[in-house]
């Protein structure tokens, strides 16, 4: 979902006026997690009310949702109305391993970032820190100093800052970044939505085929040996690379031959299907944990469980997702 709205407004501004393609997408005006105002996209448009409460350099947030849409997040600060205001336009990445320009899990990322004076007049002097507490990023350069700042001048600042992106960061994870902007007498924060890419892998279509060694029944029966077949499709919002498929059974209800398996790249949305050879080692009806680790070439691991009851008339397969 997309919207749009001023990013800054004079302190003392009575609305904030927010406009969207998404007819009906519910608006909601917060600052420091409080609620201000909340209102409907109507014919393209929402107005929302502007406290009288806030205080100059106060950030506020916009969160549009709508069914069917990823909720659009944004923000809007209040700068005076005279004196200087250096504030956040926008950042650029680059990353370390495939140059697209995204933070991918395992990368180590360089920001970009754009300011602008907004404010009458000059800046003597301007600096900023960048801040997070999400758990999958680790900031390794957050402090830089930009210098005087004219009023009205919008200035580009290569490799400002540099972060490292978690292995196992989740598919589709935002992080939350804090950047604090200091200048005369004045510190504003500013938070920055940083989306994150990583594969997201999951188990489907699996099935016993015993056709050649065992009953031809689609079913682990006791004192049986067959292949475990499944799918692994990648979910996630981008590629996964190489790795291995290492399969096992904690309980010791299943002997399993063959692992590990390669696992191939996958692309978004691309599958792959894995086969295992297993020897039912009980000797009455049971259900089986049987624990798929994926192990990649680049560090990334993710895991899931499937239980496989042994003995039972119809064979039933489960995800422990």
């Amino acid at each position: 979902l997309s919207a749009e709205h001023y990013q800054e407004l004079p302190y003392g501004s009575a609305n904030l006026d927010i406009s969207s393609l998404v007819e009906n997408a519910r608006i909601t005006l917060t600052h420091n997690g409080e609620i201000l105002d909340h209102g409907t996209i109507t014919n393209g448009h929402c107005s929302l009310s502007i406290p009288t409460t806030l205080q100059v350099a106060d950030t506020l947030q916009i969160t549009a949702v709508a069914p069917n849409y990823i909720p659009y997040q944004g923000y809007c600060v209040l700068i005076p109305n005279n004196g200087p205001f250096v504030t956040y336009r926008s950042m650029v990445l680059h990353d370390n391993r495939n140059n697209d320009g995204l933070a991918n899990y395992g990368e180590t990322v360089t920001m970009d970032v754009v300011l602008k004076n907004i404010g009458s007049e000059n800046a003597s002097s301007a600096s900023a820190q960048l801040t997070t507490s999400d758990d999958y990023l680790t900031i390794l350069d957050g402090s830089q100093d930009f210098g005087p700042f004219n009023a009205g001048d919008e200035r580009t600042f290569a490799s400002a800052f540099k972060l490292s992106v978690s292995s196992n960061v989740p598919a589709n994870h935002k992080a939350m970044l804090s950047l604090h902007i200091i200048f005369e007498d004045q510190d504003i924060t500013v938070p920055i939505t940083l989306q994150t890419y990583a594969p997201s892998f999951a188990v489907s279509n699996i099935s016993v085929d015993d056709a050649t060694l065992g009953n031809n029944n689609k079913s682990m029966d006791l004192g049986e040996t067959a292949m475990l077949k499944f799918t692994v499709t990648n979910n996630g919002n981008c590629k996964s690379y190489k790795g291995s498929a290492i399969i096992s059974c904690p309980g010791g209800e299943l002997q399993l031959y063959r692992y590990p398996q390669e696992l191939s790249i996958l692309t978004m949305g691309s599958s792959q299907t894995l086969e295992f050879k297993a020897s039912a080692q009980v000797n009455e009806p049971t259900t089986a944990r049987v624990h798929i680790l994926f192990l990649m070439e680049d560090g990334r691991t993710e895991s899931t469980d499937l239980f496989l009851k042994i003995g039972s008339v119809i064979e039933d397969w489960e995800s422990g997702d």
